[in-house]
């Protein structure tokens, strides 16, 4: 039996249809995950879908975030554990929470921080995350790091705008396969930042929403900022980052900071 109602952007993906599996879980391991804060300047919005891999697997969705802040700033944070290294999920939720740490008394330094989150992580014997942490103050200034294929759009009257670069390729013009990760023994950082005008979102998101939003820019782009124009519900956000899409099986995240509409 099928429930999924979630949208369909492109070619659909026949693994979106598949029931969940009924096995052993408790609240921690939910394959959906939202929340929401306003503040009188920003609003937030975050959600949190497991890909069909891994729920076809019976499997919990292995990224993670965090935010704080104040009157003056917020800090976010969204970490992506990679698979392909072991269990990621709790390196993951150690890295975004631990990154947040870092800046959320008032510090500044995004490359200190980074290199505490990378300390406080090299203990795990399995398991990395990619890393997305960002301050944005009143006045619309974002300042973001990076390490990792975990990026960062803004979204203005419809525009998508990436704020990293897609890395350096191989003398065959082919991206590398392996994505920077921590802990590593010398992380590779990306820094960018932006001033935001009001009304415009900054969407921090994990490569299970950024891959298929730089693929599909007749599908996937439009069909979700039809539905970011403006801060959804939280758990509007989680259907719409559940889309269906034909090889998008990824773990998605999508974290939005919407200013000047706290």
């Amino acid at each position: 039996m099928s429930s999924n109602s979630s949208p369909v952007f492109g070619r659909p993906s026949p693994a979106s249809d598949l029931p969940w599996l009924l096995a052993p879980r408790t609240a921690a391991m939910a394959g959906i995950r939202a929340d929401w804060a306003d503040t009188d300047w920003c609003a937030l919005r975050v959600a949190s879908v497991v890909g069909v891999r891994h729920r076809v697997a019976a499997r919990s969705v292995e990224d993670s975030w965090a935010w704080d802040g104040d009157d003056e700033r917020v800090v976010l944070a969204v970490a992506d554990g990679l698979g392909s290294y072991g269990d990621s999920a709790p390196v993951a939720a150690a890295v975004a929470s631990t990154a947040v740490a870092q800046l959320a008394g008032g510090g500044t330094d995004l490359l200190a921080a980074v290199a505490a989150v990378n300390e406080a992580v090299s203990g795990f014997e399995v398991g990395k995350a990619t890393l997305v942490l960002v301050t944005v103050t009143r006045d619309g200034s974002a300042e973001l790091v990076r390490v990792g294929d975990s990026t960062a759009f803004t979204l203005f009257n419809d525009t998508w705008t990436e704020l990293f670069s897609a890395g350096e390729a191989d003398d065959d013009g082919m991206q590398a396969l392996a994505t920077p990760a921590l802990p590593s023994a010398e992380p590779e950082i990306q820094l960018a930042r932006c001033r935001l005008r009001a009304g415009e979102a900054l969407l921090v998101v994990t490569d299970g929403v950024g891959d298929p939003l730089r693929d599909g820019p007749t599908t996937v782009a439009p069909g979700l900022a039809a539905g970011l124009a403006t801060p959804p519900h939280p758990l509007v956000l989680a259907a719409q980052t559940d889309f269906s899409r034909q090889g998008c099986g990824d773990d998605r995240t999508l974290l939005g900071l919407w200013f000047g509409t706290g």
